[in-house]
């Protein structure tokens, strides 16, 4: 039985490994923004201890005021980089899916007509799920 994705030679990569090398810049930025994104997840508990710690102890509405403009702000940032890296990973994903979707769609049909039995959608699937 010939194997989902072609195997190269000894040495070389399989295709779906060449396909995500072609996007490895997009990928690493993207990793590089949910790890920012993820940091920024901790502002509003950050914010709550500032705001007892510092607000309540000396009744400042300065402080008040400059560290919710200051959380505003980070929420905004937070927004900015959920949708720019959503749309990056959407862009990649399409362009993986174009890339590989004829070659996943050719393998699976030629191994239903080997194997007689098997669900060759399943094959589709995956890649819509790896997408």
């Amino acid at each position: 039985m010939r194997p989902f994705f072609r195997s190269p030679g000894p040495g070389q990569p399989n295709e779906l490994i060449l396909a995500v090398r072609a996007h490895r810049t997009a990928l690493l930025g993207v990793t590089l923004f949910s790890g920012v994104i993820n940091l920024l997840y901790l502002a509003p508990s950050i914010y709550m201890l500032q705001l007892y710690d510092r607000v309540l102890a000396s009744r400042s509405e300065f402080t008040l005021v400059v560290l919710t403009l200051l959380i505003i702000g980070l929420y905004a940032l937070m927004a900015f980089l959920e949708n720019f890296r959503s749309a990056v990973l959407i862009r990649v994903g399409n362009a993986l899916d174009e890339v590989l979707s004829k070659r996943v769609f050719t393998a699976a049909f030629e191994r239903n007509l080997r194997m007689g039995s098997g669900n060759a959608a399943q094959a589709m699937s995956d890649l819509t799920q790896l997408r």
